[in-house]
């Protein structure tokens, strides 16, 4: 009986920990994507110049789009999946290897940054590090607006 409730705790240890490392990496690279908008200095940035982490495809999606949907979508489950309800909240998820590695959403006066985006396909935009994903940068006081600009 002790011999099962040891192989317990160190499975329930386990799974706590490969939770927590990918929350961690989340946070950190969310972290890394807020100090690099804070740290604009031009009227124009790449979403490369941003996310200065590797990632494979980027989403973002209407307001109101059921997470259901959008983690059919993606193709990954993730409890940093998080749905808008309105235009001034941001939505900006990361994938990297079938996993969310950034997760970027609130309202914008939370943030310190507002994102826009044009050009869905249907519910959603979707990105690749290689396609050319430039923002126009309006900056007001220690606030940021950045609109995806589309040709």
């Amino acid at each position: 009986m002790k011999k099962i409730c040891i192989i317990g705790y160190f499975i329930v240890f386990l799974l706590c920990l490969v939770g927590c490392n990918n929350s961690s990496t989340v946070k950190d690279n969310n972290a890394a994507f807020s100090n690099a908008v804070k740290a604009i200095n031009t009227s124009t940035i790449t979403l490369n110049e941003l996310a200065t982490f590797e990632w494979d495809i980027a989403y973002t999606f209407t307001p109101n789009t059921p997470k259901e949907t959008i983690e059919k979508t993606i193709g990954v489950s993730s409890r940093d999946i998080k749905v808008t309800y309105n235009e001034s909240q941001t939505q900006l998820i990361f994938v990297k290897d079938n996993k969310v590695i950034c997760s970027i959403w609130g309202y914008g006066n939370n943030l310190g940054y507002w994102l826009f985006f044009r050009g869905y396909d249907g519910d959603y935009l979707a990105v690749k590090p290689n396609d050319d994903v430039s923002f126009s940068v309006d900056r007001s006081g220690d606030e940021f607006v950045l609109t995806y600009i589309t040709e």
